[in-house]
């Protein structure tokens, strides 16, 4: 599986993004993995809030204690499932992101993560 994200406003409106399923961290900072821009989109902070995977609850959003706070389909987050199609806001009216989850084609043919060791037979 791997994390898209699009920009759907902001300086990087209609740019698409992919990860693997894992932890993406979201900001200004040059340490994030979606970087914003520093001069233009300020109602984000330099680390804003990440996606990552908890084994027992799935995708999830957090906020890391930004000013503006996260928003996930119009209500304000510390930390919630992220279902896939779900719009983030960065800050109240700040910079929208669409994250979807996206299968690797070999995925698609198998019907197994490739992540995931098989089972051992018996």
């Amino acid at each position: 599986m791997r994390i898209v994200i699009q920009h759907i406003s902001g300086h990087e409106a209609g740019r698409s993004e992919s990860f693997p399923l894992g932890t993406v961290r979201i900001g200004r900072d040059e340490s994030c993995d979606v970087r914003l821009d520093l001069h233009r989109d300020l109602e984000v902070s330099s680390r804003h809030s990440e996606i990552y995977l908890d084994p027992a609850r799935g995708l999830r959003l957090r906020d890391l204690g930004s000013t503006n706070g996260t928003w996930l389909d119009g209500d304000r987050v510390e930390d919630a499932p992220l279902p896939s199609g779900a719009r983030i806001e960065l800050g109240r009216g700040g910079v929208e992101l669409r994250v979807r989850l996206r299968r690797s084609l070999r995925e698609w043919l198998t019907g197994r993560d490739p992540a995931k060791p098989r089972a051992a037979p018996v």
